[in-house]
């Protein structure tokens, strides 16, 4: 923590059951007194610094530390004079911060090429395993290789399907009235950036969800019989079916994209410090 506080705890005022906290900064002075540690004062010197610039750079050879700029990658060390890199530090001497990313990038790929010839991808998930001992045998996570049944996609399909039948019609009539509506908002969207928010936070969002609440309710309830009578029968099989839609959706949102990907294995770059 390079910007401590006071954490001391008043009484509850008022007879409150929660004590309020001071939160009062602690003053680099104060610290110098109790820290008699020569080493850990000069740490955190070292940390307060490149807290407070964001261009600090610590040299690989002498660790000292400098303000640069990424606009010349290139760092002379003002104490040892020894060269190095803004971005990479030490990890290409004589060569360029393109050409450094570029090699990178051929080795990834052949590291991938590598990887495709020594290992099994699983028929389920496609990932990559090798074995070097043991039976022949290899078992993913259930997670990872589960896949829906046929009476559950079919379910899944119908359930979507009534949806967008019961849905359907009260969602395009609420549109089409919030939409007539929104155009008394007009004046507001064009005067200024502050009524342009308000009439969007006030009108549009509050509006519809006033409108659609009700209609929701209504149309929900005839399927709440079905709900209870499945939950009180079956409630292993409406456990499960709930499990597989939250793991499901939580696949969906845990899988990068393949430009994510990219950008991830360019930024992690070697050496202590990462590009900016």
């Amino acid at each position: 923590m390079v910007y401590p506080t006071c954490f001391f705890a008043f009484p509850p005022e008022d007879g409150g059951a929660v004590p309020s906290t001071c939160h009062a900064a602690i003053q680099a002075t104060d610290l110098r007194a109790l820290i008699t540690s020569e080493d850990v004062w000069a740490k955190y010197e070292k940390f307060k610094f490149n807290k407070e610039h964001a261009n600090a750079r610590e040299c690989p050879h002498c660790h000292h530390v400098q303000v640069s700029a990424a606009a010349n990658p290139t760092i002379s060390c003002d104490a040892c004079r020894q060269v190095y890199c803004f971005s990479h530090s030490n990890a290409h001497p004589g060569m360029s911060c393109a050409d450094y990313e570029k090699a990178r990038r051929a080795e990834d790929k052949l590291n991938h090429a590598k990887i495709s010839q020594i290992a099994k991808f699983c028929p389920g998930c496609k990932s990559p395993v090798e074995k070097s001992a043991g039976c022949a045998g290899a078992q993913m996570s259930e997670a990872a290789t589960r896949k829906p049944s046929f009476a559950h996609k079919a379910m899944m399909f119908l359930f979507r399907l009534a949806l967008c039948v019961i849905f359907g019609p009260p969602a395009l009539v609420l549109t089409l009235a919030c939409s007539a509506l929104a155009c008394c908002c007009v004046p507001c969207l064009i005067s200024d950036r502050d009524s342009a928010v308000s009439a969007f936070l006030g009108c549009f969002c509050i509006s519809g969800w006033v409108f659609m609440v009700p209609v929701v309710i209504v149309l929900a309830l005839p399927f709440l019989p079905f709900v209870l009578v499945a939950s009180y029968f079956w409630p292993e099989w409406m456990q499960q079916f709930w499990q597989d839609q939250n793991e499901g959706t939580e696949a969906e949102m845990d899988v990068p994209s393949v430009a994510a990907r990219g950008r991830g294995a360019e930024a992690d770059l070697s050496g202590p410090y990462q590009s900016v």
